[in-house]
């Protein structure tokens, strides 16, 4: 078992090891969006993105903000050259 404890994406922190089940390690992390613990499978950490607390319907409003933010600057980086 590899020790995740203080791993952290862009979503989440491993705070702890919860326990180990039929070969599976499960890790106690917190969201970043909220700071909710909640329990994650090691395998899936890297892909896991909150606790829960962010729907899907937000998720595509904060990519499409990100997009528009992406496309001002540059489109003013393009003014100022």
């Amino acid at each position: 078992m590899k020790n995740r404890v203080g791993e952290e994406t862009e979503y989440l922190k491993v705070l702890r090891h919860a326990y180990t089940e039929d070969r599976r390690t499960y890790w106690v992390c917190e969201c970043k969006s909220c700071g909710e613990e909640f329990k994650v499978r090691g395998h899936d950490i890297k892909v896991r993105k909150t606790c829960g607390c962010i729907r899907a319907t937000d998720w595509a409003a904060m990519k499409a903000k990100k997009d528009s933010q992406v496309t001002g600057s540059s489109l003013l980086r393009s003014a100022w050259i």
